[in-house]
């Protein structure tokens, strides 16, 4: 549920309460272990990026640790399937193909296991992950491993189509070797696609909660990779209308006003008339997270009748009035 993959390394680095410039410590980490590592390895693992870390800031081991293991956690708990793609894989099983899977990453496969069962992706044949045959699929060498294994089915390279998000090593490289391959776009390409959203974007601080609130919402709107936005943009429908902005739009309002609340000391909160309803469910929520001290409740009497109820409240000295909405 964001923007982009390396965001969630950003909220492990929150989570194991380093903050300031984590993400591009990670990222230099990661890049100094891929230009360390053996001329003869096409790829490294997953402890490898947190040794470089150790070895090249002010970190101490028991820091890199958690560090290392709050990226595994957050991977565990934010990966999600992506519903049309698990119709096409269930659609591939059923139809008595061989499925196998392959991945260019250096977390472990036993860890991809595990991410791959808790979203109910089971019944495959084979696993390659790269971190684990020490080749890739940018180099071409783990399409090659594939179309070798193969061979003792009478399956030729030619009878072997890939899908895949990445338009270099997912398809270019796969064609190279003689496998046929299909792109699938990632949701945050398909939503660079559509006008309306890259206004959206613009307007959004990256270094805030936005990232994950617009990255959810695309990740719901362009689930689908066939999906085809419309002309005017997502927003003249009414659902992709609700996921993008009204949500994040209710969900960043209230946090705030919790947020100043909590600042202030304001410890009862009280939404009125009909238009309260939404943002007081939002708010009994969110406040757990931010200020589970603080009471609310929604008020839906006539106007004037609020108006007395919180006059009488506050002459009583019960609590003050606070205007969010200038009005």
């Amino acid at each position: 549920p964001s923007m982009q993959p390396t965001d969630i390394l950003a909220l492990a680095g929150r989570r194991a309460g380093v903050y300031g410039h984590y993400l591009n410590i990670r990222k230099t980490s990661e890049k100094v272990a891929r230009r360390e590592k053996p001329r003869s390895d096409e790829e490294i693992i997953y402890p490898m990026i947190f040794r470089s870390m150790l070895e090249n800031y002010q970190f101490d081991q028991q820091t890199v640790t958690t560090l290392s293991e709050q990226e595994l956690i957050c991977e565990k708990k934010f990966l999600r399937p992506r519903k049309p793609m698990i119709e096409v894989f269930e659609h591939a099983k059923t139809s008595g193909k061989i499925v196998i899977l392959v991945s260019d990453m250096y977390l472990s496969e036993r860890f991809l296991r595990e991410v791959l069962n808790d979203c109910g992706i089971m019944g495959f044949s084979k696993l390659y992950v790269s971190s684990e045959y020490n080749k890739t699929k940018s180099s071409g060498n783990l399409f090659l491993q594939v179309i070798e294994d193969h061979k003792k089915y009478g399956i030729s390279a030619n009878e072997i189509v890939h899908l895949g998000d990445n338009e270099k090593t997912d398809v270019a490289e796969a064609k190279n070797v003689g496998i046929d391959a299909i792109h699938i776009m990632r949701t945050e390409a398909a939503a660079h696609l559509d006008q309306t959203f890259r206004r959206l974007e613009m307007f959004s601080e990256r270094q805030c909660d936005n990232t994950y609130l617009l990255g959810a919402s695309i990740n719901r709107i362009f689930e689908n990779p066939f999906y085809s936005a419309p002309e005017k943009g997502f927003i003249s429908e009414l659902s992709p209308l609700t996921i993008g902005v009204i949500a994040p739009l209710s969900l960043s309002y209230i946090k705030w006003i919790l947020c100043d609340c909590k600042d202030k000391e304001i410890h009862r909160l009280i939404f009125t008339n009909q238009d309260g309803l939404l943002l007081e469910q939002v708010a009994r929520y969110l406040k757990f997270f931010i200020y589970p001290e603080l009471t609310s409740e929604r008020l839906a009497f006539p106007l004037e009748a609020n108006v007395d109820y919180i006059d009488d409240q506050w002459h009583t000295g019960n609590f003050g009035v606070c205007d969010y909405c200038g009005s």
